[in-house]
């Protein structure tokens, strides 16, 4: 279903690499972006021969400033799919995703997060699965939420996330879990920050368009996020 979508470098090799590299071409890079181009500036930086160490250094500086924003899920998969820290570093920031979805009442969230950290047989996984069929399950039926949100072709991001704020957090957590299984990481914290902006700016970007940048068809979203597109009667 994809088209044009380049290889993804999920990780950084152990072997650094050979020579010297050119320190100002990487202190340029470092500049052109925050946690939203952390995966391609570290890929960048290898191709040009920045060692590891190096990489790793300046990847924390990045995912210790997402930490204090509380984006711990952001964090995890970012240092479980490039291989940043240790494996105890992983599961630490893993453990505190996993606690913050459940206070925010992203149950299906936390059951995601849980599978991937403890195993289908944990407690931690039948705690987030309890939550999501009581409460979330309860919400649906007085409210009668939706599962999903129907957009117009056209359609922004402002307009996406006003239609998920209207339908409530079933929309919410599948668009989110949508992100994480259908699309790379930069994509995933692309749209995570686009949350965070201004309405002026995010009335700007077309949905569609924002994917197809990156690769990605139409059938890739409606495939994996909660999201339908109406289609536009042709004027006679």
């Amino acid at each position: 279903m994809r088209k044009n979508v380049k290889r993804r470098i999920t990780g950084i090799e152990k072997n650094e690499p050979s020579g010297t590299y050119d320190e100002k071409e990487w202190q340029t890079l470092q500049k052109t972006g925050g946690m939203s181009r952390l995966e391609s500036i570290v890929a960048q930086g290898y191709e040009i021969g920045v060692p590891k160490g190096e990489l790793d250094r300046f990847a924390e500086i990045i995912l210790t400033e997402e930490i204090h924003k509380g984006n711990y899920d952001v964090v995890y998969y970012f240092r479980k799919t490039m291989r940043i820290g240790t494996e105890k570093d992983v599961r630490t920031v893993g453990a505190q995703a996993y606690e913050s979805f459940l206070e925010r009442r992203k149950f299906a969230s936390a059951m995601s997060i849980a599978e991937d950290l403890y195993g289908r047989n944990s407690n931690e996984w039948s705690r987030a699965h309890s939550a999501y069929e009581t409460v979330p399950t309860k919400k649906e039926k007085r409210h009668g939420a939706k599962s999903h949100v129907s957009l117009p072709q056209k359609a922004t991001f402002f307009d996406l996330f006003i239609a998920i704020e209207d339908t409530g957090e079933i929309v919410d957590d599948h668009l989110m879990d949508g992100l994480r299984s259908g699309f790379d990481t930069e994509t995933a914290e692309a749209v995570f920050e686009l949350r965070e902006k201004r309405q002026s700016e995010t009335a700007t970007i077309g949905v569609l368009e924002f994917f197809e940048k990156r690769g990605y068809s139409e059938e890739d979203v409606t495939t994996f996020l909660p999201i339908t597109f109406k289609r536009e009667r042709k004027k006679k």
